[in-house]
C-alpha cells in the first residue's frame, strides 16, 4: 500500500510512526520538512490511500477530493461537518467508487476495553442496568494557547466523541445522547461537559473535561450478575480491569483483577484494522459516523 500523509502535527506524527514504511509523501502547508504544501500537487498515481490529520474545517473538501479520485481514506475523529448532507454525500461517493473511508477511534483498540467488550458479549454480568463513563485530561492551558483549538466545539466534541463511539462499539446498538450541562472554566469553548443517554435498555452517563490534571479514564458497567470497571488507559502507566461477580442476596462480590501494561498498542492495532478494511473491500464507518455526529450536535 502506498500512503499519502496529510497533516504533520501531533496526530500526523503518531500516524507517521505507525505507517512510515508505507508512506510515500507528506503534505503540510506549515511544516518545513513536508514534501508538499498542497495535497492537490501530489501526483495521483503515486498513492492509493490517504491518512488525513487536519483541522475540522479542512476535512470535508479533502476527503471528498481523495474519494472522488478513488483513494482510500483514514481521518481523525470525529468527522464534523456543518450539514449532515455532507456526510451522506461522502457515504454515497464511497459506495459509487468502492473505496474505504474510515474515521479513526483508536481507543476501541485498548486491550482492557476490548476485554470488557468480550465479557459483555459473553453475558458475564447479565442484563446491563447502567454505565458511568469518565474521560479527563489536563490540557486546558494547551487548548487556551492554541488559536484553532480554543475556537473548536470543545471537550464534549473532542473527548465526548470517543465515549459515544465506544458506546456503539460496546453494545452494538444505537444511542440518543442528550446534553446535561457544559461549562467554560478556562477556555472559550466548553472544557467540562456532562451528557447522557436514557435508552430504555441501557442508561449511560458521561463526563469529560480538560481539567483533570492527572489524565484519568474510567468505564463502569453494572449488570444484574456483577460489575466491570476499567481504570485508566494503557499508555498512562497501565490499565486495570476489575471483574466483580455479584453475591446473592448481598455481600462482598468475588473479584478478579486484570492488568494491562506496556506501550500504547492502539495505533498499530488500528493501522492493521484499516488495512484489513481495504483488503476486504469494506467501505468504512461513515454510516456510524452520521449517527455519532447527530449526537454530538445535541451535546456540544
Amino acid at each position: 500500500m502506498k500512503i499519502l500523509l496529510v497533516g504533520f502535527g501531533n496526530q500526523g506524527k503518531k500516524r507517521w510512526n505507525t505507517f512510515k514504511n508505507n508512506i510515500v509523501a507528506t503534505v503540510d502547508k506549515f511544516h518545513s520538512g513536508a514534501d508538499f504544501k498542497n495535497y492537490k500537487d501530489v501526483p495521483l498515481h503515486t498513492y492509493n490511500a490517504v491518512i488525513c490529520c487536519v483541522p475540522d474545517k479542512e476535512k470535508f473538501n479533502q476527503v471528498k477530493f481523495f474519494l472522488n479520485n478513488k483513494k482510500h481514506v483514514m481521518l481523525e475523529k470525529p468527522f464534523f461537518v456543518n450539514d449532515l448532507k455532507q456526510l451522506s454525500l461522502i457515504n454515497h461517493i464511497t459506495k459509487i467508487n468502492k473505496v474505504c473511508c474510515y474515521v479513526a477511534y483508536n481507543h476501541r483498540f485498548e486491550p482492557s476495553l476490548q476485554f470488557l467488550k468480550k465479557k459483555l458479549d459473553e453475558n458475564k454480568i447479565g442484563k446491563i442496568y447502567y454505565c458511568n463513563f469518565f474521560y479527563g485530561n489536563g490540557t486546558s492551558y494547551e487548548v487556551k494557547r492554541s488559536i484553532w483549538k480554543d475556537k473548536s466545539k470543545g471537550v464534549a466534541y473532542d473527548l465526548g466523541s470517543h465515549l459515544i463511539d465506544y458506546s456503539y462499539f460496546l453494545f452494538n446498538q444505537d444511542f440518543k445522547f442528550k446534553k446535561r450541562s457544559n461549562y467554560l472554566h478556562e477556555n472559550k469553548s466548553n472544557d467540562h461537559s456532562y451528557f447522557y443517554s436514557d435508552n430504555k435498555s441501557i442508561k449511560i452517563s458521561c463526563e469529560v473535561n480538560l481539567l483533570t490534571w492527572k489524565n484519568t479514564c474510567r468505564f463502569e458497567v453494572v449488570g444484574s450478575k456483577g460489575r466491570i470497571i476499567v481504570d485508566s488507559l494503557q499508555k498512562w502507566g497501565g490499565s486495570k480491569l476489575s471483574y466483580q461477580i455479584r453475591k446473592f442476596p448481598s455481600g462482598i462480590p468475588k473479584e478478579k483483577i486484570f492488568h494491562f501494561n506496556g506501550k500504547d498498542p492502539t495505533w498499530k492495532s488500528e493501522a492493521k484494522y484499516f488495512v484489513n478494511l481495504i483488503e476486504k473491500k469494506n467501505l468504512g464507518n461513515i454510516d456510524k459516523e452520521i449517527k455519532i455526529l447527530k449526537n454530538l450536535k445535541k451535546i456540544v
